[in-house]
């Protein structure tokens, strides 16, 4: 089907709290420079929600491939 391989669980990372997870978030997406691959069963038409597909279209424009 395309997708990448599955991650090992030694680069699993636990968040502290969602202050810290939405950091890592934004870093990984901002770090992106070829392709981002993104899995999420909800987006909402929220602050965070529109956050990510501003981010999501820049990192796009930037050249990078984006699945959602």
């Amino acid at each position: 089907m395309g997708q990448p391989p599955v991650a090992s669980y030694r680069k699993l990372h636990i968040h502290a709290d969602g202050a810290e997870a939405l950091q890592a978030l934004w870093d990984v997406i901002d770090g992106a420079r070829s392709e981002l691959v993104l899995c999420t069963f909800l987006l909402g038409r929220d602050a965070m929600g529109n956050a990510l597909i501003k981010r999501l279209i820049d990192r796009a424009r930037a050249g990078v491939s984006i699945r959602l």
